[in-house]
C-alpha cells in the first residue's frame, strides 16, 4: 500500500511508489507436495499495514513440488508466518522480511493441529449450511489486532463450511487455546450452556502441536427474540408508515471483546414499516439495542434505547429542523463542512461565503466545522423542532506546530507517529479511533515533527512505531500562526 496527501484541485501529478516485495524460497520437511501461504501474526499488526496484510493473505499462496520445495514471490516487508499444508499434515515457520530475498526457509510438518467435530443445536439436531471459525482465546488487545480479527471473521477467513450433516474439520491450527464459532449467513450463533463455565466465560479448547482431535461437539442455539413496539408522535398519536431500524447500543468491552469476536457485530437487516396503529415487530438478538423511527413524508424522527428487547418499546418521533449557515473568509476554492450532533453529515459549501443548508435534521445541539484553503472554523448551534437555525462561522488560519520527541535521557525518539486531535478526544479510545483515518506524520532522525492543526485546546498523542501502544497523551493549547512545543518526553 502507498499513500500521499495532496491538495485538491492540483495540477501536479501524483506518484505513488509501491514496494514489490521479496522472494522467499524454502522446503517442506519431510519432503512432499502441498501448499504454502502467508499469514501475519496479530501481535505484529499495525493500522498502517492493514490493507497490505489483507491483500497479501488473499493472494500470496504457492505450490510445493514433490520434493517439498516452494517459491513465494512479492512478500511485503514485515513479520509473516509461512503456513504449509500437505495431505493430512501442516506446519509453519516465522520469517521477518526486509528488502532482501530469503532462501532456505524450512517448514516442519506435524506442528499444526486439527479439530474435527459436529455443529448441532441445543435440541441435538445437527446443523448444516453454516461455517465454523477458529479464534485463539488469548489475543492481543489493540485497535489494529481487534480491527483485523473482525475483518478475518467478516470475510470468513480461516473458516470451514459445515456439511449437511453438521460435520466439519479445521486444520492448520497453531498450538494453543481456541474458541470455535459457528455462524449462519446472517450472524454468529450463540454458544449453548455446555460451553460456558461457572464465571460465564466461554471455555476454550486447547490443542497440542500435531494433535488431531475428533468428535468435538459445537453446540449452539439461535437466540433471536421478537422486539415489539409502537411509533407515536409528540401528542401520543400513532404514526403509520414509519421506517424502523435497529443497531447495537454501545460496544461489548472487557473480556467479551476476546470471548465474542464475532457476536458483537450485529446484522440488523432491512427496516420494517409501522402499521396503521404505529405497531412494528423485529427479530433481534437479546442485547441492548438502539431503535430509530423515521417518517419520510414529514421528516419526523425519533430514537430510543431498549436495554431489554423482550419488552415492548415506544419510539416517539418529533418534528425535525433545518440548519443553514455560511463561513466568512472562505475565499476561492472548495469549502468542506462537517456537522456532528444527533445526525452526522458532511457537505460542500457554495460560493465564496461557503453557504450550506441541511433540511430535516433531528432537533438538538450540533457542532459545525468548516475548512477552506488551510483555514478552519467551528461553531455550536441548537436546532429546535420545526424551526430553522442559522450559524455564522469565521474562518481562521491553521497553526504550524513543531515539537521534538525525546526519551527520558534526552536522546531523539525517531520514527514515532504524532497526532494532535480535538480536546474532546482526550481518552485513549478516542485517540485510537482517530488513527483509523489518514496518514500520520512521524518524528524524523532528530525526533522532530511538524503538524498543521486548528488553534485552541487540543490533545497531543504519540504512538509506538507499530501503532500498538499510546506512549503519550497530554493536553496542549494551540495558538498563533506558529507554535514550538519544544522537547516532549515519551516513555519507550
Amino acid at each position: 500500500m502507498a499513500a500521499d496527501v495532496i491538495e485538491v484541485p492540483s495540477s501536479e501529478p501524483v506518484l505513488l511508489r509501491v514496494a514489490t516485495g521479496v522472494t522467499i524460497r524454502g522446503q517442506i520437511t519431510p519432503a512432499r507436495s502441498g501448499r504454502v501461504r502467508v499469514r501475519q501474526p496479530l501481535e505484529t499488526m499495525s493500522l498502517e499495514g492493514l490493507a497490505t496484510v489483507m491483500t497479501a493473505e488473499a493472494v500470496l499462496t504457492t505450490s510445493a513440488d514433490e520434493r517439498g520445495q516452494f517459491t513465494l514471490q512479492g512478500v511485503p516487508a514485515g513479520t509473516w508466518d509461512l503456513v504449509a499444508s500437505a495431505e493430512q499434515n501442516s506446519g509453519s515457520a516465522r520469517v521477518v522480511v526486509a528488502d532482501q530475498d530469503i532462501d532456505g526457509v524450512e517448514i516442519a510438518l506435524d506442528q499444526m493441529a486439527t479439530l474435527c467435530g459436529i455443529v448441532r443445536e441445543s435440541t441435538g439436531r445437527p446443523l448444516g449450511h453454516v461455517t465454523v471459525t477458529a479464534s485463539l482465546k488469548s489475543q492481543p488487545i489493540s485497535l489494529p489486532a481487534t480491527a483485523y480479527r473482525h475483518l478475518r471473521h467478516g470475510l470468513a477467513s480461516d473458516s470451514m463450511p459445515v456439511a449437511d450433516d453438521g460435520t466439519f474439520c479445521l486444520g492448520d491450527l497453531a498450538p494453543g487455546e481456541y474458541l470455535f464459532i459457528a455462524r449462519d449467513e446472517q450472524q454468529a450463533l450463540m454458544w449453548s450452556a455446555r460451553h460456558i463455565d461457572a464465571t460465564g466465560s466461554v471455555t476454550g479448547v486447547t490443542l497440542a502441536p500435531g494433535e488431531r482431535r475428533e468428535g468435538f461437539i459445537l453446540e449452539v442455539h439461535r437466540p433471536a427474540v421478537t422486539l415489539r413496539g409502537r411509533v407515536i408522535d409528540e401528542a401520543g398519536v400513532a404514526v403509520p408508515d414509519a421506517l424502523v431500524t435497529i443497531d447495537r447500543d454501545g460496544l461489548i468491552r472487557g473480556d467479551a471483546a476476546m470471548h465474542f469476536p464475532a457476536i458483537e457485530q450485529l446484522d440488523a437487516g432491512p427496516p420494517v414499516v409501522s402499521g396503521q396503529d404505529g405497531s412494528f415487530e423485529l427479530e433481534v438478538l437479546p442485547a441492548p439495542l438502539r431503535v430509530t423511527a423515521e417518517q419520510p413524508a414529514t421528516g419526523a424522527r425519533g430514537q430510543t434505547a431498549q436495554p431489554d428487547p423482550t419488552k415492548p418499546v415506544i419510539v416517539r418521533v418529533r418534528r425535525t429542523g433545518h440548519l443553514r449557515g455560511e463561513a466568512r473568509g472562505a475565499g476561492p476554492g472548495v469549502c468542506h463542512l462537517t456537522i456532528d450532533g444527533p445526525r452526522v453529515a458532511s457537505t460542500v459549501g457554495v460560493g465564496s461565503t461557503c453557504a450550506f443548508e441541511l433540511n430535516h435534521v433531528p432537533a438538538g445541539r450540533y457542532t459545525v466545522e468548516a475548512r477552506s484553503n488551510g483555514s478552519v472554523a467551528r461553531a455550536v448551534v441548537d436546532v429546535e423542532p420545526g424551526e430553522s437555525a442559522r450559524v455564522q462561522l469565521e474562518l481562521e488560519r491553521l497553526s504550524d506546530v513543531g515539537l521534538r520527541l525525546v526519551d527520558d535521557r534526552g536522546a531523539p525518539a525517531m520514527g514515532l507517529p504524532v497526532m494532535i486531535v480535538g480536546a474532546d478526544n482526550g481518552t485513549s479510545g478516542d485517540v485510537f479511533l482517530e488513527t483509523l483515518a489518514g496518514v500520520h506524520p512521524r518524528s524524523d532522525n532528530d525526533g522532530r515533527a511538524t503538524l498543521r492543526v486548528a488553534t485552541g485546546e487540543a490533545t497531543l498523542a504519540v504512538f509506538s512505531s507499530d501503532f500498538q501502544r499510546i506512549l503519550l497523551v497530554q493536553r496542549v493549547n494551540i495558538g498563533g500562526a506558529r507554535l514550538d512545543l519544544g522537547d516532549v518526553v515519551v516513555a519507550r
